[in-house]
């Protein structure tokens, strides 16, 4: 009985010794995963507090890229505003139309200076035109070549004076300076220009011409330009100019590197419009130098610049004047046909366009050939004589 007891004692302690132990363990265990609940929860913290400042950060990148680009594109914007005074010049387009090329400007002193420079010089040259002589403010005579006091008949012709004197006026007359500093090298032995002889200049001002605009006839070339300009201020183009300038022969024969007035705005739409501003649409070669023959051969300049309507039409002159003496009479499907080959060669296509499909050139061209029209005739025409008027 008392060792029951005993037992009972020895069991009652080792139970309490182990209840014990537990609860030790147990509050081991409660105070490490206490520890490592503050220290999960402090790591949570460090983290959210690192993405929002990355947050804060990328927001601010952001709206400082945007607010930059903004910036960027009122700067931007700013820059394409023209000035007031560029907007208000922008439209005013070049109002002033060549009548002889496609060439158009913003100003009248330019489309006059370009006319009369390129195109109808009324600035002629004429050599010797007082004589070889001048007299000085002493009383003395001098040599116009040179200078010198009293020349001779022997000094004068030293220079030449009588051999050039004795040319056709045509051909001691120059509608530009260089052409005379040419002309007084090759024919008076190498003479320079001197002041005396700016007294060979003169200036061509009775020029009768029309308007195509209205058909008014004027008399001078000054009445001419006022009366454009005045048509072109008020809004005129080219494409409503109908029949020709209305210069008489001997002003006709002056202009060079152009068109017929009619065709410009038809020019303009091609693919290269004639322009007297540009080297290569401009021969250079006066008609008087150009062979009466029809072979595109002849020059190759000529050949291949169908922009030369003066030389090709001369040609074709040529040609009609030459059918007609063996007693053919050209049809217009034949001078269209020949217009085509001294453009663009024997072997051009048909649909290659010349000046003589336009109705009012091939209107024009029979004129100066002594052609009309057959009515009823297919295109057939009649030699009817030469316009000398």
């Amino acid at each position: 009985m008392d060792s029951a007891i005993v037992l009972d004692d020895d069991l009652a302690q080792a139970f309490t010794h182990r209840s014990e132990q537990d609860l030790f363990l147990a509050s081991d265990i409660n105070s490490l995963d206490l520890e490592e609940n503050i220290l999960n929860t402090s790591e949570s913290i460090e983290q959210s507090n690192w993405y929002t400042s990355q947050s804060d950060f990328f927001i601010a990148s952001s709206e400082s890229a945007a607010s930059s680009t903004s910036n960027h594109q009122r700067r931007r914007r700013r820059k394409k505003l023209a000035p007031y005074k560029t907007r208000r010049a922008n439209p005013e387009k070049r109002r002033y139309q060549c009548t002889f090329c496609t060439d158009v400007f913003k100003t009248k002193h330019d489309w006059q200076r370009h006319e009369r420079s390129l195109h109808l010089s009324l600035d002629e040259w004429r050599c010797s035109r007082f004589g070889p002589v001048f007299l000085d403010i002493d009383g003395t005579y001098c040599c116009v070549f040179c200078g010198d006091q009293s020349p001779t008949d022997a000094h004068l012709e030293r220079h030449s004076y009588s051999s050039c004197a004795a040319r056709p006026v045509a051909d001691r007359v120059f509608f530009r300076k260089d052409h005379l500093l040419q002309h007084l090298r090759a024919v008076h032995n190498g003479c320079k220009f001197n002041d005396r002889m700016m007294n060979w200049i003169s200036t061509i001002d009775t020029v009768h011409s029309r308007c195509g605009f209205c058909d008014l006839q004027m008399t001078t070339w000054a009445e001419r330009e006022k009366h454009l300009a005045e048509h072109f201020k008020s809004g005129s183009d080219m494409k409503d100019w109908t029949g020709d300038r209305g210069f008489d022969a001997t002003i006709e024969n002056l202009v060079r590197d152009d068109i017929p007035p009619y065709m410009i705005a038809q020019q303009r739409e091609t693919m290269d419009p004639f322009s007297a501003s540009r080297s290569y649409h401009c021969i250079g070669q006066k008609i008087t130098d150009v062979a009466d023959q029809e072979s595109p051969a002849l020059s190759s300049d000529l050949a291949h610049n169908v922009h030369s309507h003066r030389h090709i039409e001369h040609l074709l002159l040529a040609h009609v004047s030459r059918e007609i003496c063996q007693g053919r009479v050209p049809s217009d499907s034949q001078i269209r046909k020949q217009m085509g080959i001294l453009m663009y060669g024997p072997d051009h296509d048909d649909w290659e366009q010349t000046w003589a499909d336009n109705e009012q050139w091939l209107t024009q061209f029979r004129k100066k050939a002594g052609l009309i029209s057959l009515p009823l005739s297919d295109g057939r025409n009649a030699f009817v004589g030469y316009d000398t008027s």
